[in-house]
């Protein structure tokens, strides 16, 4: 996968994951010899070794750059989730649009695994935006938890639907844990966006925010992609 690049966006308590994460990565022979870049607000992500040694270049983000994120509205962020630079903290994945020389970004949540070899010619595929498609929580609920809204027929569809991908305007929510943008989704301009779009609306989270700035990317070829990690 030519001019392309894996972006992270963490802090030090995904840092081993990380670690679990690229190795099942190269246990799948998947997304390997590509340039990953970090990006972190967190000195000791900054200078540790492990990630020091596995990233093509870390991107630290001290007041100067954390500046235009300040705009951000976090009124629905709930207090369980906030973090010393809440709510802005989850909101830095809003740098994946960024321009940064790359025909391709590739952005995974670090915490996640690779169970199986990635089908890298659909990553690659000539969309400006592939990602896979949100399915709520109460489609699987567990143990305790409140059934009410258990619907067991779009349950089941909501599985066989992440099977295969699908070209789709992007009116549902996306999983921003995986995300491939490319062309007319990178650019300085959507990240501008994607700031205007969480200060001018409160957003719980990060998650419906990125949604929102892809629905409202110009002339967005967006794909629906199956669940692949």
């Amino acid at each position: 996968m030519n001019d392309t690049a894996i972006i992270f966006v963490m802090n030090w308590k995904y840092i081993r994951p990380l670690k679990v994460l690229l190795y099942s990565l190269y246990k799948q022979n998947s997304l390997q010899n590509i340039p990953i870049i970090m990006v972190t607000d967190d000195k000791r992500v900054l200078h540790d070794p492990f990630v020091r040694a596995v990233c093509h270049s870390i991107e630290f983000m001290g007041e100067e750059e954390l500046a235009p994120f300040s705009s951000i509205r976090g009124e629905k962020i709930a207090e369980k989730s906030k973090v010393a630079f809440a709510p802005k903290y989850t909101f830095l994945k809003f740098s994946i649009f960024k321009e940064r020389g790359f025909k391709r970004h590739i952005f995974i949540d670090a915490d996640m695994l690779c169970l199986n070899p990635l089908d890298e010619e659909l990553l690659a595929a000539d969309y400006h935006v592939k990602a896979m498609k949100e399915v709520a929580s109460s489609h699987f609920p567990i143990r305790a938890e409140d059934r009410s809204k258990f619907n067991e027929a779009k349950s089941l569809a909501s599985v066989t639907r992440a099977f295969e991908p699908q070209e789709n305007a992007p009116g549902t929510g996306i999983n921003s844990g995986f995300v491939v943008l490319e062309n007319g989704a990178i650019s300085d301009d959507v990240f501008d966006l994607a700031i205007s779009v969480a200060s001018s609306e409160a957003f719980g989270a990060e998650q419906p925010a990125t949604s929102e700035v892809i629905r409202r990317i110009p002339d967005c070829k967006f794909l629906e992609a199956p669940h692949m990690v």
